[in-house]
Parts: C-alpha cells; structure tokens; sequence
C-alpha cells in the first residue's frame, strides 16, 4: 500500500511539474515557438534539438527581458538585457554572461562602455558618472585598475 501511495504521489508531482512546461505554438523542437517554463518565464524564437538556439527573447519571470542570440540554451553573440530596474546592457554575451564589448546604460544615468569578461567591467573601457565626470583607462573585475584618466566635470583631470 505505501509502495502504491509512493508511485501515485511521485505520478502527480511530475504530472503537476511538466503540466506547467509546455511549447504554446509553434515547433518548440527543430523550428521557431513559444515557449512556458514552470518559473513563469517565456520564450519566443527559434529552436533546435529542442533547446533555444539562434534568434529570440526570454521574457523573465522577475520582468527583466533578454533579446538576441542564443546558443544551446546560452545567451551567446550580439544582445539586449533589459532588466526591471532601467538598467539595459548591450553587447556581446558568452555562456550566458556579459563578454566581450558591450555598454551598459545604468538607471541612475551612468554608463559604461568597453571591454566585458564574465559579467565583469575588465579590460579598457570608458565610464561616465551622471555628474559629467569621466573615467577613461584600464578596469579589472569591475573595478578602475591600472592606468587611466579620470576626467572632472570642472575641468581638472588626473592620469595615473
């Protein structure tokens, strides 16, 4: 009776589970659909061998929206990440991370434009605060590091 009461409740849980995921229209497998997670996310564009590859958007289930190439469920190539704060990255993606040249445009008016390496601001790139200060140079892992010029909205400047 347990092992009966075991197999029925594993039976609806996955019933309940794959009931939520399901391809809406379209050809989910080899050829362009939409698609429903069980998050809530969605997904619209092309498919091969089941897994999102070549060009689509993923609406997220927190809001944020991705627009752009994909690779064997991977943002990967040239795309859009628009998150729900007003944020918005443009740029070249791997394995689902910022990589390669991209600008991020923050909400507060700040942006960023140069070099990415998983996730991170690093190599050369420009960053303008919202004030109209500047800084031109070298990041790493996010930060200013190594050689640059920091550029003042009255005027002064500082290379180091």
């Amino acid at each position: 009776m347990k092992k009966l009461l075991c197999l029925s409740l594993i039976a609806v849980c996955t019933f309940l589970q794959t009931s939520f995921a399901q391809c809406l229209e379209g050809n989910c497998y080899e050829g362009r659909g939409t698609y429903l997670y069980p998050s809530g996310a969605k997904y619209k564009g092309q498919f091969r061998k089941g897994k999102i590859h070549g060009q689509g958007t993923l609406y997220f289930s927190n809001g944020n929206k991705y627009v752009g190439k994909w690779v064997d469920h991977y943002r990967h190539g040239q795309g859009r990440l628009v998150f729900t704060n007003g944020d918005q990255y443009d740029g070249q993606f791997y394995r689902s991370k910022f990589h390669g040249q991209g600008v991020m445009a923050f909400a507060n008016g700040d942006r960023y434009r140069g070099n990415w390496t998983d996730d991170y601001m690093h190599g050369d790139g420009t960053y303008a605060y919202h004030n109209g200060d500047r800084y031109e140079g070298q990041f790493r892992k996010g930060k200013l590091h190594g050689q640059g010029t920091m550029y003042y909205a009255d005027g002064d400047r500082f290379t180091g």
